[in-house]
């Protein structure tokens, strides 16, 4: 997939590749993919929706990819470039502004919280993790996290601006996968907030506790077992 992280000069590449075809250029955009298990290429319309977009809509631009292998670290052994299949109907299904994202925050000192009707809330120094979804304004939403003037809507509201967004992951689609994902943090988390985010479900929170004695040194997102619970869409993107 491609990007790893917004990218607007990307975007614009497309677009104005796509007026220059319009004006009877060949244009071309090629991935080179540093991965020989590779089999299919996508634009990653999980963490850039706008780039996605242009991706689609481009008209007269052809896109190629192509994995290879390396001999060294910096030589590429030519005889082992191979094209790989560039799912247009993956992204084309799933380019909507809706889905499930995971929030990681990091409390960087033990407090009290008041969290709407679950009242006071002790809160242990260490990383939450947090699940929710959107079926409409995904985009919109995620921003939200980032604001500091948002009204307490949310139980999340109520101490997003008590500790620091540390990583994002969002899976776009049609399909809501945050129950799954809940029940699976329950499993290997080091506790958890009691009816936290639960107003629609029937997992018994959606905000959920890893210890760390450094805390940073030993964040979730740098755990295999954690990474294990997302959908294997995401488990490598950065902060959005």
């Amino acid at each position: 997939m491609f990007p790893d992280a917004p990218t607007s000069r990307g975007r614009k590449h497309i677009d104005k590749l796509s007026n220059l075809a319009e004006k009877g250029y060949r244009c071309y955009v090629v991935f080179l993919i540093p991965n020989y298990n590779a089999i299919q290429f996508i634009p990653n319309y999980h963490v850039d929706l706008e780039y996605a977009s242009s991706f689609v809509k481009a008209k007269g631009v052809k896109f190629r990819a192509f994995k290879m292998k390396f001999v060294d670290p910096v030589t590429v052994d030519l005889f082992s470039v191979d094209e790989v299949t560039v799912q247009y109907e993956a992204v084309r299904k799933n380019l909507v502004d809706k889905g499930t994202y995971v929030l990681v925050l990091k409390n960087d000192k033990d407090q009290k919280l008041s969290v709407g009707g679950l009242g006071k809330v002790n809160f242990r120094r260490g990383f939450y993790v947090y699940v929710g979804s959107a079926q409409t304004s995904l985009e919109k939403r995620l921003k939200r996290h980032f604001s500091v003037s948002r009204k307490k809507w949310w139980h999340i509201d109520y101490i997003g601006n008590s500790m620091r967004v540390f990583r994002v992951f969002v899976v776009r689609g049609e399909k809501r996968c945050e129950k799954e994902i809940a029940m699976d943090l329950m499993k290997i988390c080091d506790g958890y907030i009691p009816g936290f985010g639960t107003g629609d479900s029937p997992v018994q929170s959606h905000l959920f506790y890893f210890y760390d004695r450094a805390l940073s040194l030993y964040p979730p997102v740098l755990n295999k077992v954690f990474l294990s619970v997302l959908p294997f869409q995401v488990r490598s993107l950065p902060l959005v």
